[in-house]
């Protein structure tokens, strides 16, 4: 054990070095001090202090509900203050949660910061501030932060007298001195901001520093016994980030060596810290667990207590952090479900069905989005192409899921009209007469709204010949489409072909497939409907 120890400690004396020239932009992405843009269902509030009589801003958001909703309390980072972006914000209209922003004496480059008595009194006035000042669940409390407000999570967990539910620790930094000494081998210019808080000169104050870290306070155990502490970060931090993950590792072990002493069992050993520093994964054992589309590469818990190291660096998983809070199901989004049947130009990481997904935590969608689709032929010979011949197997396997669709959208055509099927026009129409009426009698989808994109434009400057005369096909089958939905007021027509030709030189690079303009063009379409 003691040969362990050794190498780590020359591990983390060495690390610093190695980020001295890999790491030494100081404006990282997570502790970006611009002004957010916030809407205007956002207020600045200003509250008065109960340590100073200073007033201290924030950002609100007050429920819309009529009935009590949890709280959430998003802290700002090392180097921003309460008008800093905060991309958690754009989840909480989505969900309508109470939501406050604060500032608790700004950037940590002052003795007032950086977990200062000042900052615990306004993190506790700003709480008092949201239940006194909105429709607030008391018990449904979560207070989150992501790099410099992960390290202000951790001071809230062990200093607030408020019994908060749950606190999120992302990617934090828990122990001053040690990362003093880690911020001057990246020479980053978070070394400077602690000398400036600590009241230090040349020579770091130890002492002060200890006082504001997390690390070296006490555990506050009959305020917490009913707390939920999470705290994630990302394997590579530390390489590609400022904060390594030893941060998160240590205050972990810390607190489970304080709840409970003799359970060695839930302590992340020595042996584990060194393969997770050294190989930037756990190759021991896999845990099967993902956090979103992000692995899992280890993670321990006692009690109430947990840590997960993530792939990733020095960020927080924005679409999972509100999941991932230990808040009672009744408070969940009600969804629409919905289900997408198209082509290539919905199959994309930026087609529209991800750029809806990513705007609204409000809708799910079911992507079946395949390049060469079509509504009724075997495209290049291959049956799986034609969604008429597949959708009473596709609809089966999407009843296995959930027991109804409120939208059914049918983003299909392009590939209908290509050259070689030029001559069978006709029967497109018909195919798409049948696809309409299946999905109309379908248990799964007699109720759901259907949403008819109608056919791109092409530009035909940039087209291959396969697609030869597709600009006179995609008019007449969209006319069609047009006049077949007019009459039906279950059936939603989206004319993307009028929306997207003024300026289709400047949505396609081949002439075909749309790029991200287009989607985002579509998607803001989409979402007026929806």
């Amino acid at each position: 054990m003691k040969i362990i120890r050794s190498i780590l400690l020359g591990l983390l004396i060495f690390l610093p070095t190695i980020n001295c020239f890999a790491q030494t932009n100081n404006k990282l992405s997570w502790d970006d001090i611009n002004n957010g843009q916030w809407n205007e269902e956002f207020e600045e509030v200003w509250i008065p202090s109960s340590f100073d009589n200073t007033s201290q801003g924030s950002i609100v958001y007050k429920a819309k509900s009529d009935t009590p909703r949890p709280l959430i309390v998003s802290l700002h980072t090392w180097s921003g203050n309460y008008k800093q972006e905060d991309r958690l914000a754009r989840l909480i209209v989505d969900y309508d949660y109470n939501y406050i922003h604060p500032d608790f004496r700004g950037a940590n480059n002052n003795p007032k910061a950086c977990g200062s008595n000042y900052v615990i009194a306004d993190l506790e006035d700003a709480i008092e501030y949201a239940i006194s000042n909105m429709n607030v669940d008391r018990d449904e409390v979560h207070i989150v932060g992501t790099s410099g407000g992960g390290y202000a999570t951790l001071i809230a967990y062990m200093n607030i007298k408020y019994p908060a539910k749950s606190f999120s620790a992302w990617v934090p930094l828990s122990n001053l001195e040690a990362w003093y000494w880690e911020s001057v081998g990246r020479k980053q210019k978070y070394a400077q901001d602690i000398l400036i808080c600590t009241d230090s000169k040349d020579i770091l104050n130890v002492e002060e520093a200890r006082k504001r870290s997390p690390y070296f306070q006490k555990y506050p155990e009959l305020l917490r016994k009913d707390a939920k502490l999470s705290i994630f970060t990302g394997i590579h931090d530390g390489y590609t980030g400022s904060v390594p993950i030893t941060q998160s590792v240590d205050m972990y072990n810390k607190l489970v060596k304080e709840t409970v002493p003799a359970d060695q069992q839930n302590l992340v050993s020595d042996a584990d810290k060194l393969q997770l520093i050294v190989n930037r994964c756990y190759p021991l054992k896999e845990t099967g667990r993902s956090i979103g589309d992000r692995k899992v590469h280890y993670e321990k818990q006692n009690g109430n207590i947990s840590l997960t190291i993530f792939e990733g660096g020095h960020e927080q998983i924005v679409n999972q952090v509100i999941p991932l809070m230990p808040i009672d199901k009744k408070y969940e989004p009600v969804y629409k479900k919905i289900l997408n049947l198209g082509d290539s130009n919905s199959s994309f990481e930026y087609s529209w069905p991800q750029l809806l997904t990513q705007k609204s935590l409000q809708l799910k969608v079911r992507n079946y989005g395949i390049p060469g689709n079509t509504v009724g032929y075997d495209n290049l010979g291959q049956k799986r192409l034609n969604t008429l011949a597949n959708i009473d197997s596709l609809l089966t396997l999407v009843e296995r899921e959930t027991v109804a669709l409120d939208y059914v959208i049918i983003s299909l055509g392009t590939n209908d009209c290509k050259a070689i099927f030029d001559k069978r026009q006709n029967e497109a129409k018909k195919n798409f007469d049948k696809l309409i009426k299946k999905i109309k009698t379908s248990p799964l989808t007699m109720g759901s709204k259907i949403i008819v994109l109608s056919i791109p434009p092409a530009d035909i400057s940039k087209i291959n010949e396969k697609y030869y005369g597709i600009d006179h096909r995609i008019v007449a089958l969209n006319d069609y489409y047009k006049k077949q939905i007019v009459s039906n007021k279950n059936i939603i027509f989206l004319d993307t072909y009028s929306l997207l030709l003024p300026n289709i030189a400047s949505y396609t690079e081949d002439g075909i497939h749309l790029n991200e303009k287009a989607q985002q063009l579509i998607t803001d379409e989409l979402l007026k409907i929806l």
